[in-house]
């Protein structure tokens, strides 16, 4: 089978992909087509400079890749993700991180007070939601994974990696494969927004800690008292899977 990991922004969802990457199991990877899709045509302001010659500019295209004999690691941002319920023959992963630790990894990019409308709707987490009951609707088993701290992460690597991979190997956790996928972006905004996780050598996370500044506070205080009944709710939802 394919495998679709889908995810709120900022989540660890590149370091997540390269486990994976890692098993051997898949014949191609693809970063984020949907998100070059939905953003080059929602958000073009924002992200023109960002965007690769070669990226997906159909969303037929990117559900056609499923459709193909070689299995497909695929990774993408749920805001972007709701034609991943069109995929045949996929596994889905879906990865979501507490709205503080999401907005405090955002702010490193961001050099100007975001749009906050566009904020609610790129950080993911109803559309995230909206997916997996509409998964579960459909009679899919779509597997939450809280990516917070090492804690979670390990708790959902041994809770999924079995059903994935059939195995909970070491091995994935340190890599000697590079990265390498198809991304909607250009290389060096690629490195700008992934860097650790493509640089690194293994899975860990980055416990360093980031001031924010001044004309962010407000703005993660508005987003982590909006956010937070939505990443409780995955968080029961996680809590129950079996």
């Amino acid at each position: 089978m394919h495998l679709a990991i889908i995810s709120t922004i900022r989540s660890r969802s590149v370091a997540v992909l390269r486990v994976f990457q890692n098993t051997c199991h898949y014949d191609k990877t693809y970063h984020e087509p949907l998100t070059g899709i939905y953003s080059s045509q929602s958000y073009p302001h924002i992200c023109k400079d960002w965007l690769s010659e070669n990226r997906f500019t159909e969303v037929e295209d990117v559900v056609d890749l499923f459709r193909q004999k070689q299995r497909i690691l695929f990774k993408d941002m749920a805001f972007a993700s709701q034609p991943c319920l069109r995929f045949p023959n996929t596994q889905f992963l879906l990865l979501f991180r507490n709205p503080s630790g999401v907005f405090a990894s955002l702010s490193l990019q961001l050099d100007t007070k975001p749009d906050m409308d566009v904020l609610k709707d790129v950080c993911g987490y109803k559309s995230l939601i909206d997916i997996y009951h509409l998964l579960k609707q459909q009679g899919s088993k779509p597997m939450l994974m809280c990516t917070d701290d090492v804690k979670s992460c390990d708790r959902g690597f041994q809770m999924h990696l079995p059903t994935i991979t059939g195995s909970t190997s070491p091995e994935f956790f340190h890599w000697s494969r590079p990265f390498d996928a198809h991304d909607y972006k250009k290389p060096r905004y690629v490195l700008q927004w992934h860097e650790d996780a493509i640089w690194s050598k293994s899975f860990h996370i980055n416990h360093k800690q980031h001031k924010l500044p001044k004309h962010m506070l407000e703005v993660q205080q508005h987003l982590i008292n909006y956010f937070e009944p939505h990443y409780r709710h995955l968080l029961a939802e996680c809590a129950a899977q079996k």
